[in-house]
């Protein structure tokens, strides 16, 4: 751009101010610029494409997840067989003081099966207020988190044992 600007200047002041066209012309030397300077920018070596993160699988056994915040008390045992079955229950209790509501659920995890994300797809029937409801739940399950897809929170894993006493503690009579 400051090329075409300068090359008009100059015509016009070739020119001169009564329009005359003069011999007088200078000669403007071009000058290139040296080649660019290459920056040198060292990669890593070529391994291809950055793998995927895989799920972690989970083995055959009892998995359990634990979560308490100020609304709710909630529990997840998943219980995966030795031939690849996947079921378990989500359960707690529900004390949104705001709100004034309590609860308490009960939702059995039933049939999982993975999907190409890792993700596994329950089959579910969910006991709450005397209610009975059936539908599905996907969720992603590791050995250390448990989460339904697309829904806070995350259950970090925790030690069955004593699990259900955590949500429901005995009541004293």
């Amino acid at each position: 751009m400051k090329l075409i600007v300068f090359a008009g200047f100059l015509a016009l002041a070739a020119c001169g101010s009564g329009g005359e066209a003069t011999d007088d012309v200078e000669t403007v030397e071009t000058v290139k610029p040296e080649a660019p300077v290459e920056e040198t920018v060292e990669l890593a070596e070529d391994i291809g494409p950055a793998p995927e993160e895989e799920p972690a699988m989970l083995e055959a056994g009892s998995y359990c997840y634990f979560h308490e915040d100020e609304v709710a008390t909630e529990g997840v045992e998943i219980e995966v067989t030795e031939e690849g079955g996947i079921s378990g229950t989500h359960y707690g209790t529900v004390h949104d003081e705001e709100n004034a509501y309590y609860t308490a659920f009960e939702t059995m995890l039933n049939s999982g099966t993975l999907d190409e994300d890792g993700n596994i797809t329950f089959e579910t029937i969910t006991q709450v207020d005397g209610d009975t409801q059936s539908g599905e739940q996907t969720w992603s399950i590791t050995p250390t988190l448990a989460s339904m897809v697309d829904f806070e929170p995350a259950f970090p894993a925790t030690e069955c044992e004593g699990l259900v006493d955590r949500i429901w503690p005995p009541v004293e009579e």
